[in-house]
């Protein structure tokens, strides 16, 4: 399994194992799994974890933003933790760092209130 979900510091982190997250890997699983999540329980704090991506495609950062729309119309948050320079480099080209909250771990996040 490509996406594996854990319960940390009152976060659900989705762990990506994949070094390039793309629309064939990826896409629609992360996507489907942060729409669920916050139908099931909306006030859910998500992250994404990147830690072991390297590149990510135009799918995954649609996926992020379903993660980012569906928090936003509950009382729910999302995150990524972890993100590589190239990875974050690419989040910030493509602009979704001004809506999605970046940090480099759990803990960071958990002080931030992802």
């Amino acid at each position: 399994m490509l996406i594996t979900k854990k319960h940390e510091c009152g976060f659900l982190i989705f762990r990506i194992h994949a070094e390039r997250a793309t629309i064939t890997n990826i896409a629609d699983d992360l996507r489907d799994a942060l729409r669920d999540l916050f139908k099931s329980d909306p006030d859910s704090k998500a992250l994404v974890d990147l830690s072991q991506v390297t590149h990510i495609d135009s799918a995954v950062i649609g996926a992020l933003m379903v993660g980012v729309i569906q928090s936003k119309e509950t009382d729910g948050s999302c995150a990524v933790i972890g993100a590589s320079q190239q990875v974050r480099h690419t989040l910030d080209i493509a602009e979704i760092s001004t809506v999605l909250p970046i940090f480099s771990s759990v803990e960071d996040a958990a002080e931030g209130e992802a």
